[in-house]
């Protein structure tokens, strides 16, 4: 029976608190209410410092990952653009990268630890399996149309400069990532052979 008493009543509730808490968030600990200023105050202290690329990028992913729906996409490229350093943060920034899957895919490829994004293949189908499943018809293998109609004008790729297709959907947009990377890198190595020069050439 519930305790009819004020302190009574004031446990019970305290215990009812906690457990609808714990069964709306699925853990065992309800999240502090500053949790969100919390990840976000991370975000802005964040800073390479000479840290790898590939570690840093685990690190900014987690409360990227915390914050969900909390925090935009231009956000993450901004915190993420901010606290890298040396010469991946020139590179970067050169590169101009407009989503946060851009930008990591530059930082990971200048530093040559370029991580799989896609997901690994399915393992094929042995024969016996594929004799059991119902064939496709060609109803199904029919292109679905687009009921809204076509966009207004024609949309040219800022990459590539062909029609049919956005800069973000580009096929050719990782090499052109790639190729704006090593044209960094070379500019760089012809700037640090001047410099070496300039030096060389100066009276001791």
């Amino acid at each position: 029976m519930v305790p009819r008493s004020p302190e009574g009543s004031d446990r019970w509730a305290s215990r009812g608190s906690r457990l609808a808490c714990r069964i709306r968030d699925g853990v065992s600990q309800c999240r502090p209410s500053d949790h969100i200023e919390r990840l976000r105050a991370k975000l802005r202290s964040a800073r390479q410092r000479g840290t790898d690329v590939g570690r840093f990028v685990d690190y900014m992913d987690e409360p990227f990952m915390q914050l969900g729906g909390e925090i935009a996409d231009s956000e993450k490229l901004d915190r993420f653009k901010s606290g890298l350093t040396g010469r991946e943060r020139d590179s970067v920034y050169f590169s101009r990268p407009s989503t946060y899957e851009d930008v990591k895919q530059v930082a990971l490829s200048l530093a040559g630890s370029n991580q799989p994004t896609a997901a690994p293949p399915r393992p094929a189908v042995s024969d016996a399996k594929a004799s059991t499943r119902r064939p496709v018809s060609s109803q199904a293998r029919r292109p679905h149309t687009r009921s809204m109609g076509t966009p207004a004008g024609r949309v040219t790729c800022y990459l590539c400069k062909q029609e049919g297709h956005w800069k973000r959907d580009c096929p050719q947009r990782l090499a052109y990532l790639q190729a704006e990377v090593d044209r960094l890198s070379r500019l760089q190595a012809e700037a640090s052979r001047g410099e070496e020069a300039e030096n060389q050439r100066r009276p001791g």
